[in-house]
C-alpha cells in the first residue's frame, strides 16, 4: 500500500484536531455549566487551571503533527502544513481563553481587588466586605442559564403549601426567584449574594445584601421563607455547617436544592448525596419534606437540577399544617412518578415512532457537536 504524502498526512491530522478544537467559540452553552461543550472547557470543569488547558491544546497539536509528519514522511512540503496547524491552533488557544468567564481567568488576587463594599438598608451583623472570601462571586456574565421558567413552576407549586410574606435568597444570583415571589404579592424579598452580583439583580438594588456565604451570616430579623438553590455546592466543604446554620437562623421554613454528585456545572467544589444535608439539617430539628420533586418531575419547563435535588427542610413543629396541605394534593412520590411516566409513556409508542425519535436525537446529537 502507498504510504501517504507528509501534505497529506498533515491535512488529515488538522481536519481531525480541528474537529475537536474548533467548537471551542461555536458549540452551544452547557446548560449545567455555562460552559461550551468543547475540549477545552472540559478540562477546566475537571479542574485544570485555564493556562494548563490552553497548554493541554497546545502540546495535544504540535504532538500530533509532529507524529504525522514523521510516520508520513519526512516531506519539506508538509513542515508548512505542520507551521500552520500549529499556528492556527494557537488562535484557537486564545479564542478559547477568551470564551472562558472572567471570574474563572482571574487570579483570586486580582477578583477580590475589584469587590466593591455594598450598602443597603438592611443590618448585616459583624460584615466586613474588605475580608470576603466567598465562593459565589459570580459576576453578570456567569449567568447564562434561563432559570426563569423554572422559577414561575416552583414559585406557584410553593405557594401551594405556604403563604410566606417574607422571602430571603441566600446565593440569590439575578434574583429570578425573588421576582416570581414579588409578583404575587409578598411584601418584603432580600438577596444575598457575593458583591459582584449585585450588577446582575433584578429586583431593586435596595433587596440585595453583599454578604459572605462561606462564613455565618446573621441579621437583624427573620424572614417566612429561606431558599438556597443550587448555591451549597460552590462552597468548600469547610462551611458547609455554617451555611445551614445560616439559613434555619433565617426562616423557619427552607427551600433548599444543592447539586449530586457527578451532576457537574461551573465552580462545583462540594458536590454530595442529599443525606449529607439531611444531618446537617437535622442538627438544628428541621426536618426534611421531599413534598416538591414529585410534582416537578413531569414538568419540563423546570430544569433537571431543581426537579432532581430541590426540598423543604422545615421546623419540626411547623411540618404538620404543610404536611396536611400535602396529603390533600395526593403528593406523589418523586422516583415512582419519573419511573412511571417515562415506562408507561414508552410502552405505549409504536415502534415506528420510538424508532424515528431515536433518529432524531442521534441526529441533533451529532450536529450540535459538530458546532
Amino acid at each position: 500500500m502507498r504510504r501517504p504524502s507528509g501534505v497529506s498526512g498533515a491535512l488529515a491530522c488538522s481536519l481531525s484536531l480541528f474537529a475537536i478544537v474548533l467548537p471551542l467559540n461555536s458549540s452551544t452553552l452547557v446548560q449545567e455549566a455555562h460552559l461550551p461543550a468543547d475540549v477545552g472547557h472540559r478540562l477546566v470543569r475537571l479542574g485544570l487551571p485555564v493556562p494548563v488547558a490552553v497548554g493541554t491544546i497546545y502540546l495535544g497539536a504540535v504532538v500530533i503533527g509532529i507524529l504525522t509528519y514523521v510516520v508520513s514522511g519526512v516531506d519539506p512540503k508538509a513542515a508548512w502544513v505542520l507551521a500552520g496547524l500549529i499556528g492556527a491552533t494557537l488562535l484557537v488557544g486564545g479564542g478559547f481563553l477568551l470564551t472562558v468567564p472572567v471570574s474563572l481567568r482571574a487570579p483570586a488576587a486580582v477578583r477580590r481587588s475589584l469587590r466593591v463594599a455594598e450598602t443597603a438598608e438592611w443590618m448585616l451583623v459583624d460584615y466586613n466586605p474588605e475580608e470576603d472570601s466567598s465562593m459565589t462571586q459570580f459576576g453578570q456574565d456567569d449567568y447564562g442559564m434561563d432559570t426563569g421558567s423554572s422559577a414561575v413552576v416552583i414559585v406557584d407549586l410553593v405557594l401551594q403549601y405556604l403563604n410566606p410574606k417574607s422571602v430571603v435568597d441566600a446565593g440569590c444570583g439575578t434574583g429570578t426567584f425573588l421576582q416570581e415571589f414579588e409578583k404575587r404579592g409578598v411584601a418584603t424579598i432580600l438577596g444575598l449574594d457575593g458583591p459582584a452580583t449585585k450588577a446582575a439583580f433584578g429586583p431593586d438594588g435596595s433587596n440585595f445584601l453583599a454578604a459572605d456565604l462561606t462564613a455565618r451570616v446573621e441579621l437583624d430579623r427573620r424572614f417566612d421563607l429561606a431558599l438556597c438553590l443550587e448555591v451549597a455546592e460552590h462552597l468548600p466543604a469547610g462551611s458547609a455547617d455554617l451555611l445551614v446554620r445560616t439559613l434555619t437562623d433565617l426562616a423557619p421554613v427552607v427551600l433548599f436544592s444543592a447539586a449530586h454528585p457527578a451532576q457537574g456545572g461551573q465552580g462545583h467544589i462540594n458536590e454530595r448525596w442529599p443525606v449529607y444535608w439531611h444531618r446537617r439539617f437535622s442538627q438544628h430539628n428541621y426536618v426534611l419534606l421531599d413534598i416538591l420533586r414529585g410534582p416537578l418531575s413531569d414538568q419540563p419547563r423546570v430544569l433537571d437540577c431543581y426537579r432532581w435535588n430541590i426540598a423543604f427542610y422545615v421546623e419540626s413543629s411547623r411540618c404538620t399544617a404543610i404536611l396536611d396541605r400535602a396529603e390533600k394534593f395526593d403528593v406523589p412520590d418523586a422516583f415512582v412518578q419519573a419511573e412511571h411516566d417515562i415506562t408507561t409513556h414508552l410502552q405505549r409508542q409504536p415502534w415506528r415512532d420510538l424508532v424515528r425519535t431515536l433518529v432524531r436525537k442521534l441526529g441533533r446529537r451529532v450536529r450540535r457537536s459538530t458546532r
